[in-house]
């Protein structure tokens, strides 16, 4: 793949993107109901937790998490994706914007993301060792 890519701008292609940026301009005027807002970000905040498990083994889908609540569930895959939801729901609501990202919040993710799952010594700590 070439970057930048390599293109013409013709009138086929000024006509498409006036279509993308009047589409933009509808979709941006648009407002959601609130309750519709949430359950948009929490489907997708169940994916990507769902996809983030899934590269470390974790072979869950939405239909098997779409119905627990209990976050303490002792198995272990759910409560992977149950601390992944609940790392990624608090970076979301701390970080959203240009606040800097310190090494101490990267350490903080990782006690939400591997609570129940490490041992207590490995929480919040660079790995030392090779993996």
């Amino acid at each position: 793949m070439i970057i930048p890519p390599s293109y013409q701008l013709t009138k086929n292609l000024v006509s498409l993107l006036g279509k993308l940026d009047t589409n933009r301009a509808v979709i941006d005027s648009l407002s959601l109901p609130p309750t519709v807002e949430e359950n948009i970000r929490q489907a997708s905040l169940l994916g990507s937790s769902l996809f983030s498990a899934r590269i470390e083994g974790n072979r869950l889908t939405e239909a098997d998490v779409s119905s627990f609540r209990d976050l303490s569930s002792k198995e272990k895959q759910k409560v992977e994706v149950a601390n992944l939801m609940r790392a990624i729901s608090y970076l979301l609501k701390k970080y959203l914007g240009n606040k800097p990202i310190k090494t101490e919040d990267i350490l903080h993710w990782h006690v939400l993301a591997m609570k129940n799952i490490l041992a207590g010594e490995y929480l919040g700590r660079f790995r030392k060792g090779q993996e």
